[in-house]
């Protein structure tokens, strides 16, 4: 049971950045940026691919939470970027792609030190802050959706 539980989380992390990298493609003018995003999804699928098949979820995969928030994190900055530099005046309060993009530059920016955190407290075999740092989290992303 454990095992579809962690394959679950995992494809649903994989998948979520496929999403969201797609998205920033959509939105994005770069070029340059479209290969960045391009070759990023292909590197994270092979070092998913290669971290669910050889180690366990648990142990791993908080690396590769980050590794996927720092590489959203980059077209999400760019994007803001290309905003700045355009001349034109946008009404930015009516576009939903900047409201996207400021959510999960907020969101992708808080939850990187709050894993790390998380991590190093279960490494210090202090579980119970952990969870309870980890459960407000879950809850505050529920209140999010």
């Amino acid at each position: 049971m454990r095992f579809f539980q962690e394959a679950t989380i995992a494809l649903y992390n994989l998948f979520s950045v496929i999403f969201i990298f797609h998205f920033m493609g959509k939105i994005i003018d770069s070029m340059l940026l479209k290969k960045y995003l391009n070759a990023a999804g292909i590197s994270f699928f092979i070092y998913f691919t290669i971290s669910f098949l050889f180690h366990k979820y648990n142990s791993l995969f908080t690396l590769g939470d980050v590794l996927a928030s720092f590489l959203i994190l980059i077209p999400c900055i760019f994007y803001f970027w290309e905003i700045l530099q355009t001349p034109k005046i946008q009404d930015l309060a009516h576009e939903p792609a900047f409201w996207i993009s400021t959510a999960l530059l907020f969101y992708e920016s808080t939850y990187i030190p709050i894993t790390i955190a998380t991590s190093y407290l279960h490494w210090l075999n202090v579980h119970y802050a952990a969870n309870v740092i980890y459960s407000i989290t879950n809850f505050i992303s529920i209140l999010g959706n």
